[in-house]
């Protein structure tokens, strides 16, 4: 095994003994696709850069896909929205300095290294074997968003809990079973969810995300459930983060939104890890009833 291979499979499993370097840097560049897919790569970089020990370098977003009304202010928004640059070095201020770049698609190539600035497009394998490592950042990451410029509108419940169930839509195909949730397994889960949270004397709300025509989700209708179809996927994801209880879609979307909300996360098996309480789905929309109600439980208690 390449000596830098065998450092990066040390990092991996926890037993890494690399020395910290001076003017070491790094930065997630060069993606195109959805915000979804950037966030959770830039996420996964940070962590990547705090298990390292290296400096994290903010590179803004250039080209996000799924502008469909061609917004020129679309990046400039996301920027806003997450604020990952706030209290970071950026890239541009790092490459002005005595500083040699280094593009690398694979991570067992970077390591602390002097005047460096190693610029990747996602740091996932090290983010899907140290998943556990995000509570530590989520902190921070909260204060960033604090500091948008635009208010988002709350589709909060009132006087109860906040459940958001996302369904991806728009971009997969029902043949596509990795990315694709089909109604009716949606419906069993958010049906079980529902059943517990009786059983257990709570009053909720659901709120409903995804693309498409209301007709194509009339199977959940119900006095206690809300409809966002096709909206701005801005006040989507803000509210996703913001829910008591994110019941999550096969997207990066959705894994993002669970990162950043630190509340309570159903996960369907997705090609990412979960986070250690993400509550994980199984067939027929079942999953551990306890610790459903052990998190909803933590997060009462949190919240006062």
């Amino acid at each position: 095994m390449h000596r830098l291979q065998k450092k990066f499979s040390n990092l991996i499993f926890g037993v890494s003994k690399l020395k910290p370097a001076r003017n070491c840097f790094i930065t997630c560049a060069g993606k195109v696709d959805g915000v979804g897919a950037q966030a959770q790569a830039v996420l996964s970089t940070m962590l990547f850069a705090r298990g390292l020990g290296i400096q994290y370098a903010h590179t803004p977003f250039s080209q996000i896909a799924h502008n469909d009304e061609g917004d020129e202010r679309w990046e400039a928004k996301w920027e806003d929205f997450f604020h990952f640059g706030a209290g970071e070095i950026l890239r541009d201020d790092v490459e002005n300095t005595d500083i040699e770049v280094i593009h690398s698609e694979f991570l067992y190539r970077v390591y602390p290294r002097a005047r460096t600035l190693w610029v990747v497009p996602h740091a996932h394998a090290y983010a899907d074997a140290h998943a556990y490592l995000y509570k530590n950042l989520l902190e921070a990451l909260r204060f960033k968003m604090q500091l948008r410029s635009v208010e988002m509108k709350s589709h909060r419940w009132q006087d109860r809990l906040t459940i958001a169930l996302h369904l991806r839509r728009g971009d997969v195909a029902s043949d596509e079973p990795g990315r694709f949730t089909a109604n009716a397994h949606a419906l069993a889960l958010l049906e079980n969810v529902v059943e517990l949270l009786k059983s257990e004397g709570l009053d909720f709300g659901v709120n409903l995300y995804s693309e498409g025509v209301l007709q194509d989700f009339e199977d959940f209708l119900s006095p206690h459930v809300r409809c966002y179809i096709g909206g701005s996927v801005f006040e989507t994801l803000h509210n996703m983060i913001d829910a008591d209880v994110l019941i999550m879609a096969k997207s990066s979307l959705s894994y993002t939104a669970g990162i950043l909300s630190g509340n309570v996360s159903l996960y369907e098996k997705f090609w990412h890890t979960p986070l250690p309480n993400w509550i994980q789905v199984g067939e027929q929309g079942s999953f551990d009833e306890a610790m459903l109600v052990e998190e909803i439980r933590r997060l009462s208690e949190e919240s006062g």
